[in-house]
């Protein structure tokens, strides 16, 4: 019995010492770039193949490159929104609705939050609606919510619509 452990112990050992390959597969690559140090970026596949790659600085506005279904950039380009330069800002949500890249950002302005919406051509990138779309109330001089509970953005599981949840303190 003892022989018998012995023996499977030092069975298992050997194998988990043996060396392994791990099974990654490559599946697609793009032109590489430099990497942002600062902001932050999200990443959406579209329904048509395309990937949008949007990264939002507090100082530079937003960079913007679109890759084709064979994963070939297509389009470069940055983008000063409405807003300008941020002082305190979030990225809140971003998705595809009806073949075009719907972002929300919301940021702080005389002490209040701010939700803006931008709207990108989904094939050209191009910027079709920059929009100031909802506003939190200030309550007796106080602030009404932080900046990450203020605003709620979901899209329908089905369908090309969405909801925006504004926060309200009474």
């Amino acid at each position: 019995m003892k022989k018998i452990t012995i023996i499977l112990i030092l069975a298992v050992l050997c194998i988990l010492s043996l060396p392994v390959q791990a099974q990654f597969k490559l599946i697609a690559e793009s032109s590489t770039f430099e990497e942002p140090e600062d902001g932050v970026s999200r990443i959406i596949q579209m329904k048509n193949g395309n990937t949008f790659y949007i990264h939002l600085t507090v100082k530079e506005g937003i960079d913007l490159r679109v890759y084709d279904p064979g994963h070939k950039e297509i389009v470069s380009n940055s983008v000063i929104p409405s807003f300008g330069k941020l002082k305190a800002g979030e990225f809140q949500n971003v998705f595809e609705v009806k073949g075009n890249i719907v972002l929300f950002v919301s940021e702080y302005q005389d002490n209040a939050p701010l939700l803006y919406r931008l709207i990108f051509d989904g094939s050209t990138g191009k910027l079709k609606e920059d929009k100031l779309i909802a506003q939190c109330k200030r309550h007796g001089g106080m602030l009404a919510t932080s900046l990450i509970d203020a605003f709620n953005i979901k899209k329908a599981v089905i369908g090309e619509s969405y909801a925006v949840v504004v926060a309200l303190i009474i």
